[in-house]
Parts: C-alpha cells; structure tokens; sequence
C-alpha cells in the first residue's frame, strides 16, 4: 500500500506509483452511489450500460475544464 503513504507519483525505479484496482471501484461504486441514491448491491446489479454512460459522461467534463 506504498500509495496511501505517498499518495501517488514514481518510485525510484520510475515506476509509477498507481492508486489500487480496488479503491477505483470503490471510489466510482461510492460515487454512482451518491449520484443516484442508490445502496452498492444496486449499482452492482445495474446493467454495465450505467458504467459506459459514467465514462461517457466523465470524458466529456473533463473536455469542458480544457
């Protein structure tokens, strides 16, 4: 867990230092939760489409700080 000491960047070797697989989906779980009110066992149970929509979405925020 070398991420939550330095909270990200590169090793000495050049490596990037990643947050982990598993904080991602939870963050992303967490926060579909809290956009559309919805306990976890709900988004998990929703249709991938939801996750393609948020990416879809996502990208184009990210566009409009530019």
């Amino acid at each position: 867990m070398r991420w939550v000491a330095v909270g990200g960047g590169t090793d000495r070797d050049g490596n990037e230092i990643k947050k982990p697989k598993e904080l991602e989906i939870a963050e992303l779980v967490d926060a579909l939760c809290e956009k559309y009110g919805k306990l976890p066992s709900e988004i998990y149970s929703e249709s991938s489409e939801l996750l393609r929509i948020n990416s879809i979405v996502h990208l184009g925020k990210k566009e409009e700080k530019k």
